[in-house]
Parts: structure tokens; C-alpha cells; sequence
């Protein structure tokens, strides 16, 4: 069994901000929004003009991407993770999937197990979703159920 933890506005969380409005740009180009921007009619992959443009005179943080911090989140997201199991990996994107079959006799149940991985997760203030299945993959598509 496996449980993908995706993580959908990763560029952002990572610059832990907490503006009303803010998006990520890389080249140009949006990457990744909160709520905020979205309500004002950016989306990810417009250009940086066209989301100027639809900002108006509303105020929004322009972030640069800092794969760096990304990188590092990551890293320490993965060693945290090890906690719930020694079968892991990062794949494309940022995902994280846990083979978490072997674990689930210590923690009692995939359930308990989701329940000690959301309280650690709710710490962390991540935007998170959770997917879980047989295999690595169907727990990446469950994870957008």
C-alpha cells in the first residue's frame, strides 16, 4: 500500500508568506498562487504582464522562485518522513510517496497512520493532499479525489 503526500503550491509554501495575495514567478512566467491572487484572476502559467495586468491596482507579492528552498524543504519533508516508513521517494513534481503497507501493523491501522501524519503535517502549514492505493501511481491520482 502507498500514500502519496502531493504538495500543489510547494514553490510557495516553501517562502512561507503569509500575504493576502501572492504568486511565484519564474522567467516571467506564474508558477504558483494562493487563494488570494486566484480570487483576483491569476493562474498559474500566465505571464508576468498579463498577471500585472489583471492585478490592477490590487496589491500582490511578487515572489521569485527559490528552488534552493525548495530543494531544501524537501529534503527535510522526506527525513521527516521516515518516520512512517523506510520505503520512500520523491518523484516528479513535488510528491512525496511512502510505502506505508509494512506500516501499518506499527501504527494499528491506515487510518491511526493518516491520523499521526495529519497532526505532524498541520504543524508543518503546508497545502497538502492526500492519496492512497496499491500502487505508487494510483496513490498520485487518489491524491486529487
Amino acid at each position: 500500500m502507498w500514500l502519496c503526500i502531493r504538495l500543489p503550491r510547494w514553490a510557495l509554501d516553501c517562502l512561507h508568506t503569509e500575504s493576502s495575495a501572492a504568486a511565484v514567478i519564474d522567467k516571467q512566467c506564474i508558477v504558483c498562487i494562493n487563494r488570494a491572487a486566484y480570487d483576483l484572476g491569476i493562474r498559474t502559467q500566465q505571464s508576468l504582464a498579463h498577471a500585472l495586468q489583471l492585478a490592477g491596482t490590487d496589491t500582490v507579492l511578487w515572489l521569485p522562485r527559490d528552488t534552493v528552498k525548495e530543494t531544501n524543504g524537501l529534503d527535510a519533508l522526506i527525513s521527516w518522513a521516515y518516520r512512517y516508513t523506510p520505503t520512500l521517494y520523491c518523484d516528479f513534481g513535488h510528491n512525496v510517496l511512502l510505502k506505508i503497507g509494512p506500516s501499518l501493523r506499527l501504527f494499528k491501522g491506515v487510518e491511526n497512520l493518516l491520523n499521526h501524519l495529519q497532526t505532524d503535517l498541520a504543524h508543518h502549514l503546508y497545502d497538502y493532499r492526500l492519496g492512497v492505493s496499491q500502487s505508487p501511481i494510483r496513490a498520485w491520482l487518489a491524491s486529487f479525489l
